[in-house]
């Protein structure tokens, strides 16, 4: 895959490429080498969530010519981005210089795991804040500590949520898409964390975070910044999830 764009709906947007830091046997929580990444656009600017550029020349400047015409609607608007983790920098600083010169730019992550993010965050929030784009954040602090922290980010407007590595989506080829929790031990990794306090962090973080997602939102769409995404009856999909983890 070099670049899929799909448009959800007037001012909503998803695109999926290649990840050049991915090998040909994909990502440890079983997704392939492509992720995915959001755009939204309001009377106030643009919000990007999670951006990768293409890694080929030609959609790479097929990319920026539509992104430049995009910025260009918003030259005192401004642009937005937003990570899901720290280490969801992606393509931001090639963002943040192109366009810095051209209108205001803005990088936003939760105020715990600012300072881990490779890119400058010049706007850390805390949860009770609207964001960009009127999004909301709903942030999970790990086990490991503030470095490894995600935000899942809600957008009422669409009816949309969007995950960055807490929940992945089943990619093309599996029985169904939907919605999946990465394994235990893709999470672990080479950190050492016992699997037990990675179950007790589903049981008493994830899961009634995504419970109060699904009863204040109820999302029609969910974009996971790993795997396929779900196009519609989303909340189903979440709710099947929420059901996998463990209770107690």
């Amino acid at each position: 895959m070099t670049l899929t764009v799909t448009r959800i709906s007037d001012g909503f947007w998803y695109w999926r490429t290649t990840h050049p830091d991915c090998g040909p046997d994909g990502w440890p929580n079983g997704t392939d080498a492509a992720v995915g990444s959001a755009f939204v656009e309001d009377e106030r600017g643009i919000t990007l969530i999670d951006p990768q550029l293409p890694i080929d020349d030609v959609n790479r400047d097929r990319f920026w010519k539509a992104l430049d015409r995009d910025v260009a609607r918003h030259p005192d608007g401004g642009l937005a981005i937003l990570l899901t983790c720290p280490w969801h920098e992606r393509s931001a600083s090639d963002l943040v210089e192109r366009y810095r010169d051209r209108t205001r730019v803005t990088v936003w992550a939760p105020i715990g795991s600012a300072l881990y993010a490779d890119v400058h965050v010049t706007d850390p929030f805390l949860d009770d804040k609207t964001l960009p784009g009127g999004l909301i954040p709903y942030t999970l602090e790990y086990p490991g500590g503030k470095d490894n922290d995600e935000t899942i980010y809600v957008i009422p407007s669409h009816g949309a949520v969007v995950f960055g590595d807490s929940v992945i989506g089943r990619n093309a080829g599996m029985e169904a898409h939907g919605l999946a929790a990465p394994s235990v031990e893709s999470i672990v990794g080479d950190s050492g964390i016992p699997h037990e306090i990675i179950h007790e962090w589903q049981r008493t973080t994830l899961r009634p975070t995504l419970e109060r997602i699904l009863a204040t939102h109820a999302p029609t769409i969910a974009i996971p910044t790993h795997g396929e995404p779900v196009l519609a009856d989303a909340s189903a999909s979440l709710a099947t999830l929420i059901a996998s983890l463990p209770t107690g």
